[in-house]
């Protein structure tokens, strides 16, 4: 098996090729900058309780931007020791329901606002009965 590897500078990433013995070609962009940093970075989360859901003690969070909206409904049910027979409803910005298999990063690089001028922060509002949609 035969590979090749380049390096292109605009976009710094290794385009990696390979040719196998079986009319294979395989070709991927491995992008060393972008990798190293999502494995490090962090989304600012604010949460807020809506209705007659029970308030946190903790209403900021940093997560991973590879976690899912799944994982964190998760997280709040066991810190508001939620049943699973009751239902937990998610907002991002008091609009909509984001999917469970929403990452943070997506959500974030979609929906993020400053608040104190500084970083970006993802808005979330929880709730046990459903508010916006």
């Amino acid at each position: 098996m035969a590979w090749t590897k380049t390096f292109h500078q605009y976009c710094r990433c290794f385009y990696i090729s390979f040719r196998g013995t079986y009319n294979f070609h395989w070709e991927s962009c491995v992008c060393l900058n972008s990798f190293a940093r999502m494995s490090e970075e962090k989304v600012t989360i604010l949460l807020r309780a809506v209705g007659d859901a029970p308030i946190l003690k903790q209403k900021k969070f940093n997560i991973d931007v590879n976690r899912t909206v799944a994982w964190f409904s998760q997280v709040i049910r066991k810190m508001i020791n939620l049943p699973d027979d009751q239902s937990l409803h998610i907002y991002i910005s008091q609009t909509f329901a984001p999917s469970p298999d929403h990452s943070f990063g997506s959500l974030r690089d979609c929906y993020a606002v400053k608040t104190d001028g500084k970083d970006d922060h993802l808005i979330m509002h929880y709730s046990t009965t459903s508010a916006w949609g």
